[in-house]
């Protein structure tokens, strides 16, 4: 395979992964921190923080909105964080490229299963990114040795 072609691959890997990587950081910047919510959102999240949830018996108690939130700022965390360690492992070693290497497969899994979640749970444009991403990470794949 020609240098051009593994580069191709890489770039195309990092871009994938970037691509990733930003819905998980955009998420958490438009949802968490300069979010605003509308009347309704605010009637919901007052509900959820009224509501609570015991963890394990004689455990901690939580509200149903602290464990939204912790879900949602960790999922936006692991995206990111999956995002950056994919494109490190790549830059450091392009032989983790190959078809079937795990750091590839792994990589096409993940964006291929926050596809399917996301095409049920989110809204087109995230969706439309992440598939970006996912076509770019099984191209990238399918072009390395």
């Amino acid at each position: 395979m020609s240098n051009t072609n593994v580069e191709a691959a890489r770039r195309l890997h990092v871009i994938g992964a970037g691509l990733v990587g930003f819905i998980g950081v955009a998420h958490i910047a438009v949802v968490h921190v300069f979010g605003k919510p509308s009347d309704g959102e605010r009637a919901v999240h007052e509900l959820a923080e009224a509501t609570p949830v015991r963890m394990f018996e004689r455990g901690i108690t939580r509200s149903v909105h602290d464990l939204d939130t912790g879900y949602s700022v960790a999922m936006g965390l692991l995206a990111a964080g999956f995002s950056a360690t994919s494109i490190a492992a790549v830059r450091q070693d392009p032989a983790l490229l190959g078809r079937r290497t795990p750091v590839s497969m792994a990589s096409s899994a993940t964006a291929v299963a926050m596809l399917v979640v996301a095409a049920k749970r989110f809204p087109e444009v995230p969706v439309g990114v992440i598939a970006l991403g996912a076509a770019c990470l099984g191209a990238a794949q399918l072009m390395s040795p």
